[in-house]
């Protein structure tokens, strides 16, 4: 009985897509760069920002679907449905509006900014811009301060300050004028401060309306300015140069469609502010 010996024959991935001096042997799940080495396979994974993982997502079709294609898309449901299931049994990561067990301190928080005609919304505990909010209620005094997020908007990049607790019985164009008259010079804002107060336009970043914004006034004070607007944690306030204020979408009306925020007594503590 003759037995066959011939070697089986190996497809040939053709040359190195990276050095090209040597017959490929690997080829990367994800891109499909072709390889000869190690060392090959590195320089791919820099050049190209390749992490080497195949994309599970990857559109394929149906006629170069294969078992193991199935496989990994079986794989992939499950995984989903455990991340699903570990989000829903975390409690810090659920969001419910009404939330009962709120501390009193932003109880009274809210409180006082809804006397103050301002809707304010937290967010989870675990966001991080709710852990980072200093705005306070000083119920001894009775006086709110804010925390502001401020976004000098330039041409290249924004450049951001955040002031942590502002008296909000203070005049805007008081609040502002540090920025753009320091002590300490910032060049990528030398335009402001050659600007200062009269070239410039104070904008603040509509929380429950995507990308529109809201005018406010230099000579009225922080109050005035946030009165009848929905605030999630604190307020962001754009510093923009005025010849390119028509860039943002601004918001003609001083009030928010906040139909759906409406509070019940429920919902918020109202307090006595005479």
């Amino acid at each position: 009985m003759e037995v066959d010996c011939k070697p089986s024959i190996i497809p040939k991935l053709g040359p190195c897509e990276v050095c090209a001096a040597n017959e490929a042997k690997y080829t990367c799940p994800k891109c499909e760069v072709k390889t000869c080495s190690i060392q090959c396979v590195r320089i791919h994974k820099t050049e190209l920002e390749c992490d080497g993982n195949r994309d599970r997502t990857l559109y394929k079709p149906i006629n170069k679907f294969t078992n193991l294609d199935l496989l990994s898309d079986y794989r992939l449901l499950e995984d989903i449905q455990k991340t699903v299931t570990k989000y829903k049994k975390d409690v810090n990561k659920r969001y419910t509006r009404h939330n009962t067990e709120l501390p009193i301190q932003l109880h009274k928080l809210r409180g006082a900014a809804y006397n103050r005609g301002v809707t304010l919304q937290y967010l989870p505990q675990n966001f991080s811009k709710h852990k980072e909010n200093t705005t306070y209620y000083d119920w001894k005094t009775r006086d709110l301060y804010w925390r502001i997020k401020w976004v000098f908007f330039g041409s290249t990049s924004e450049v951001t300050y955040v002031d942590e607790r502002v008296l909000d019985k203070e005049k805007l164009g008081k609040i502002v004028s540090k920025y753009l008259s320091p002590s300490e010079q910032n060049p990528e804002l030398e335009f402001y401060y050659s600007a200062g107060h009269s070239g410039v336009t104070l904008l603040l970043k509509a929380d429950k309306i995507p990308n529109k914004f809201y005018e406010l006034e230099m000579d009225a004070s922080l109050r005035e300015n946030l009165r009848k607007k929905v605030i999630i944690e604190y307020p962001t306030i754009y510093v923009v140069l005025k010849h390119i204020k028509d860039e943002f979408d601004i918001q003609e009306s001083d009030e928010e469609d906040n139909s759906e925020d409406k509070k019940s007594e429920d919902d918020v503590q109202i307090i006595d502010e005479d």
